[in-house]
């Protein structure tokens, strides 16, 4: 649930009240999806990709 508060923290900085909502979701369905196949994608290292992965589950 911190992973929301904090996504949702980050997308009141950077946008209109009116794209807040579509930016989250978008957010949220790319981090559903992450897998090692697309870490060069996000510019992630396998080691970081691991460590999100723990923390989320």
């Amino acid at each position: 649930m911190q992973g929301y508060v904090l996504i949702e923290q980050d997308v009141a900085e950077k946008n209109r009240d009116v794209e807040q909502e579509a930016e989250q979701a978008l957010i949220i369905e790319e981090l559903i999806r992450l897998h090692e196949g697309v870490l060069a994608r996000y510019g992630l290292r396998p080691s970081e990709f691991e460590l999100w992965n723990v923390m989320a589950h």
